[in-house]
C-alpha cells in the first residue's frame, strides 16, 4: 500500500510530463534518496501506474491498461549493480564521451557510496580488454583506450545482452492483445505444410515478426497500397502460400485481404530470390536511390561502429533491402507505422537498438528524410536477428530424407539431435529428395535413410533408421571434415592477421630462454602491441611451468591482461637451445588475449595437428624467409 507522501509523488507526476528527482525533493523536503526509495516502492506495487526514469529528463508517469499489461515502457532505472555497471559503460562508449560522477546518483537511484562501488568494479573488469581503463579525474569520469579495444568491449557487450534471447517466441507471442499469434503461427506452419515449403527455423521469428506487425496494422485500417505487379511473382509457390494464408487468417481475424500484403509476405518467403521480382532504385522524393548499395553502406557503418561484421549476411541484405523499399513507399504515401517491439528492443536490447540507430543515420542522410523510432526498431529487429545468426554460425545446417515410417524417423532425429545438437541444427525433414527445397536451405550435410544420387555440392551420408553406433560414426566423420574445411579459412585468416614480418625472427642468437623471451617481448612493447609488464608476466608463466614440448618447439605465453593488440611472434633459432627438459629450435610467442577464444581455437587446431607430424616440424624450420614459413603453414593447413 503507498504511503501519503508516494501518493503524492504520483499526483505531482500525473500534472507533469517530466520531472527531476531533484525538484520532487525539494517539493515534498525529502532527500534524493527518499525520492529514489519511495519510486521503487511505488513501480513494485503494481497498481494502475507505472514510473519511468529517464538519465537525461528525470521521471513521468506510464499509465497501465486495464488488462494491466504496461503500455509504455517499464522503469529503464537499473536495478542490479550488474545493471548500473553495464549502464555506466553503454553511455560512455555511445552516449557521452564523459559523465559527470556526482549526477549518477540520481540518475542510478543509488547512493555516491554504491557508485564508487560501482566504477571500482567496471575498473576490474576493463582490465581484460588491453588498454581499455576508467578514467576518473576530479569529479568527471570516462573511458580510455584504443579503438579496436572498445569495439572488443561491445561486442562481448552485444553477446552478453543477447543471451536474452533476441528472438524469443514466447515472449513475441505475448505482445499482442488484439490476436492470438500462436494461432497464426500454427496456420502459417499448416500452410507452409500444405505446400510440402520448407523454412529454416532460424527464419520462422523474423517472419513471424513481419506476420504480427502487419495484422496489428491491418486490424487497425491501415493497409499498404496495391502497387503495380512484379513480372511472374504470381507464378512462384511463395505467392500461392503468402495468398492462402492470409485467406485462412481472415476466416479467423476481422481483416481483408489485401494484394500488397501478399505480395510483400512473398518477397520475405522469396529470400535472396526476391531480388528476380525487384527493382535496385527507388524514388525518394527528388532523389533515386540504390537500395542495394544503401544497404551495404548502412551495415558498413555498423561495422565501423560496433565491429560486429554483418555484411556477408545475405537473408539480412535481403530483409534490410525489404525494408527500405516498404519505408521509403510508407514515406511517399504518408503513413506511419508503429512497432509493437518498440519498447521491448529498446529496454531489453539497448545496443541492438544503438545498431538500428547507427543505420538509420545513413539512410537519413542518403533519403534527407528523419526516421522514426518505430521505423529504427525494425532495422534493429533486422539486425538483431542477424546477430544472432552470426553467433549461432558454427551450427551446421543438416536435412534429413526419410522416405520411411515416420514415427522411426522422428525417433532417428530425436537421437541425432541428442548426440550432435551442440553442431548441427535441423533444417527440415523430408520424405522425399526434393532439389529445389534443398536449393532453397543450402544445407551443409544431408543425411538420408536411402541412398541418393545427385549433383548438389553438399555432402551426403547414408544411415539406418535406427542410428546405431556405425551411423554416429560416420555422422561424427562428416562433421570433423566440415569443421576441416571451415577451419582452414579461419587459420589462413589468422596467420595473415597474427603473424606479421616485423615479428619474424629467421636466425635468433641467444643464449637462454629469458633472452629470447625478452628479444621477442621487446620489439611487440616498443610497437604498441603489449604492455610494459608483459615479458615479465611471460617470464613468470614460464618460471610456473615450462612450455616447451619435446617436438622441439616452445609457447611462451600470459592470458594476464597485457596484451594490447594480438599477436604471434615467431623465432627461429639458429641452433637449438635447452629449454626446461627439451632442445628447442623453433619459439611461438603468443601475445593473444584471454577474451580472443576464437583466435585461440584456431591455433591449436592448428597446433595439435601439426606437432604430429615430425616431417612437417622439420621442414618447417628450413624456412626462414617469412613468406615461405607463411605458405608453408597455410598449405600444410590445406593437407588435412
Amino acid at each position: 500500500m503507498l504511503t501519503q507522501r508516494q501518493k503524492k509523488i504520483c499526483e505531482i507526476l500525473h500534472e507533469e510530463n517530466w520531472i527531476k528527482g531533484k525538484e520532487l525533493a525539494a517539493m515534498l523536503g525529502v532527500t534524493d534518496r527518499t525520492i529514489r526509495n519511495d519510486i521503487e516502492a511505488i513501480n513494485t506495487e503494481g497498481g494502475q501506474v507505472t514510473i519511468e526514469g529517464n538519465p537525461q529528463k528525470g521521471y513521468h508517469l506510464v499509465a497501465k491498461e486495464e488488462s494491466g499489461a504496461p503500455t509504455g515502457i517499464i522503469s529503464s532505472i537499473p536495478q542490479t549493480p550488474k545493471e548500473r555497471q553495464e549502464f555506466i559503460v553503454k553511455i560512455l562508449l555511445f552516449e557521452k564521451r564523459e559523465l559527470n560522477i556526482y549526477d549518477l546518483p540520481e540518475l542510478l537511484c543509488a547512493s555516491s557510496y554504491t557508485i564508487d562501488a560501482d566504477v571500482k568494479t567496471i575498473r576490474k573488469k576493463l582490465t581484460q580488454y588491453g588498454n581499455v581503463r576508467l578514467v576518473k579525474q576530479k569529479n568527471w569520469i570516462w573511458l580510455e583506450g584504443s579503438e579496436t579495444n572498445k569495439r572488443k568491449l561491445c561486442k562481448d557487450m552485444l553477446n552478453k545482452e543477447l543471451e536474452d534471447n533476441f528472438s524469443n517466441l514466447n515472449e513475441m507471442i505475448d505482445l499482442y492483445q488484439k490476436f492470438d499469434l500462436r494461432r497464426v503461427k500454427e496456420i502459417l506452419e499448416s500452410t507452409l505444410e500444405r505446400y510440402d515449403y520448407k523454412v529454416r527455423p532460424s527464419s520462422l521469428p523474423m517472419l513471424l515478426m513481419h506476420i504480427g506487425i502487419a495484422l496489428e496494422r491491418m486490424l487497425d485500417f491501415h493497409y499498404l497500397e496495391n502497387v503495380e505487379m512484379e513480372n511472374g511473382l504470381t507464378d512462384t509457390i511463395e505467392y500461392k502460400i503468402a495468398s492462402a494464408f492470409f485467406t485462412k487468417v481472415s476466416h479467423r481475424i476481422p481483416i481483408e485481404v489485401n494484394e500488397a500484403e501478399i505480395r510483400l509476405l512473398t518477397l520475405l518467403l522469396l529470400g535472396k530470390r526476391s531480388k528476380a521480382y525487384t527493382v535496385e532504385e527507388v524514388a525518394a522524393g527528388n532523389a533515386t536511390v540504390h537500395v542495394p548499395e544503401l544497404v551495404r553502406a548502412m551495415l558498413d557503418d555498423v561495422w565501423q561502429r560496433f565491429d560486429v561484421d554483418l555484411r556477408d549476411d545475405k537473408e539480412l541484405q535481403n530483409g534490410m533491402e525489404l525494408h527500405v523499399r516498404s519505408l521509403l513507399m510508407r514515406h511517399e504515401q504518408h503513413v506511419s507505422v508503429d512497432n509493437v517491439y518498440l519498447h521491448e528492443i529498446k529496454i531489453k536490447f539497448p545496443l541492438i537498438f544503438e545498431m538500428g540507430v547507427q543505420a538509420a543515420r545513413r539512410l537519413e542522410q542518403t533519403v534527407n528524410f528523419a526516421i522514426s523510432e518505430s521505423e529504427i526498431s525494425f532495422l534493429a529487429l533486422h539486425l538483431g536477428n542477424a546477430f544472432n545468426r552470426l553467433q549461432s554460425a558454427g551450427k551446421y545446417q543438416v536435412v534429413m530424407i526419410f522416405p520411411d515410417d515416420q514415427s522411426l524417423a522422428r525417433r532417428c532425429k530425436e537421437k541425432i539431435e541428442s548426440r550432435f545438437g551442440d553442431r548441427i541444427e535441423i533444417a527440415a525433414q523430408m520424405n522425399v529428395f526434393e532439389r529445389e527445397s534443398i536449393e532453397r536451405l543450402e544445407p551443409d550435410l544431408i543425411v538420408s535413410s536411402v541412398y541418393l544420387k545427385h549433383d548438389l555440392p553438399v555432402p551426403t551420408l547414408t544411415i539406418s533408421m535406427f542410428m546405431n553406433y556405425e551411423d554416429e560414426s560416420e555422422i561424427f566423420q562428416a562433421l570433423n571434415r566440415l569443421d576441416k574445411r571451415r577451419t582452414s579459412g579461419q587459420f589462413k585468416a589468422m596467420v595473415k592477421n597474427l603473424i606479421v614480418p616485423d615479428f619474424f625472427y629467421p636466425h635468433l642468437v641467444a643464449d637462454n630462454e629469458e633472452e629470447v623471451i625478452r628479444t621477442m617481448c621487446q620489439n611487440l612493447e616498443a610497437k604498441g602491441y603489449v604492455r610494459d609488464d608483459f615479458a615479465q608476466r611471460v617470464l613468470e608463466r614460464e618460471r610456473t611451468a615450462s612450455t616447451s614440448f619435446y617436438t622441439g618447439f616452445a609457447l611462451p605465453h600470459t592470458f594476464e591482461g597485457t596484451v594490447v593488440k594480438p599477436s604471434i611472434s615467431i623465432a627461429i633459432l639458429d641452433k637449438p637451445l635447452r629449454w626446461g627438459e627439451y632442445d628447442v629450435e623453433l619459439v611461438i610467442l603468443l601475445a593473444i588475449r584471454d577474451i580472443d577464444q576464437n583466435l585461440l581455437r584456431i591455433f591449436f587446431d592448428w597446433l595439435s595437428h601439426f606437432v604430429s607430424d615430425q616431417k612437417q616440424f622439420q621442414n618447417l624450420i628450413t624456412k626462414r624467409d617469412y613468406r615461405l614459413f607463411i605458405e608453408t603453414i597455410t598449405k600444410e593447413e590445406d593437407g588435412i
